[in-house]
């Protein structure tokens, strides 16, 4: 997050001269160390220890006036314009700036649980300033994402999003987009929740399909069970025998990219059941 941080400062067009033309200053001989970035734009004033005691030590910065702590929760600081005496605890550091910048929201966890009617999303957030909205995506796939839940962002640390619409599939992926208001986004890492499976299922993806058809099939039991495909007239096309193992099974059609535009039909055959998608 630190990183995170310090990249997207160095992004921001008010700092950029700071970071590429601007004058550096420092003194990193000591256990207290600190850098300067003057520019005519942004300035930055880096102030850390990096002793296992406390360490105190001097810096001047550029000019007098209010500062702002970027990297922690707002804060400002005083600077006089001459030096000023810092008493730091191990490891402790400070990034100051010259001028306000947001800092980018930071998840600090997304994690999901399929419970027994529902998959239930939940993240926590720091730092939530400039943000619009949460949007929640699924997949059955892991890579063919589409809309799930809108979620506005309140100021609050922690969400929460149930998904009852979990009967398509054995398998789902979720990642959460993070919007700001400025309409620029994020997303974070896939969660993949498998669900108890109790009885027969069957997903199609991606639909429409181009090249290739993956059909996810879930099974309570290992059974055998037949894949036929057909179009809109009844005639078959393909035909496919699977062993089913308990849980998520894949299953590709790699003909299918052979078929023309159209619509076709695909039914899953066992003891159990069949279904049609």
């Amino acid at each position: 997050n630190v990183y995170k941080g310090l990249l997207q400062l160095r992004n921001t067009p008010l700092y950029a001269e700071a970071f590429t033309t601007g004058n550096i200053s420092r003194s990193l001989s000591g256990a207290f160390k600190w850098i300067t970035l003057n520019s005519s734009a942004g300035k930055v004033v880096v102030v850390g220890n990096i002793d296992v005691v406390p360490q105190s030590g001097s810096v001047t910065f550029p000019t007098g006036g209010t500062w702002y702590e970027y990297l922690k929760a707002p804060a400002t600081f005083n600077a006089t314009g001459g030096p000023q005496n810092f008493n730091l605890q191990p490891g402790e550091y400070h990034v100051y700036i010259s001028s306000s910048v947001v800092l980018p929201v930071t998840l600090v966890s997304f994690s999901g649980k399929a419970e027994d009617n529902y998959n239930r999303l939940l993240w926590q957030v720091e730092q939530e300033q400039n943000l619009s909205h949460y949007e929640l995506e699924r997949s059955i796939d892991g890579q063919n994402f589409v809309f799930n839940a809108r979620v506005t962002a309140t100021g609050s640390r922690s969400y929460e999003v149930r998904d009852a619409d979990v009967n398509q599939s054995p398998v789902y992926f979720y990642r959460l987009k993070k919007v700001d208001s400025d309409g620029r986004f994020s997303y974070s890492a896939t969660v993949k929740l498998n669900r108890v499976i109790k009885s027969l299922s069957m997903n199609a993806m991606p639909n429409p399909f181009n090249s290739v058809l993956k059909v996810t099939i879930g099974s309570a039991v290992k059974e055998i069970a037949t894949l036929v495909l057909t179009d809109l007239s009844g005639r078959q096309l393909q035909r496919q025998v699977v062993t089913l193992q308990p849980g998520a099974n894949l299953v590709e059609i790699a003909e299918a990219g052979k078929f023309a535009a159209g619509s076709y039909l695909l039914t899953l055959k066992s003891a159990q059941q069949n279904s049609t998608k």
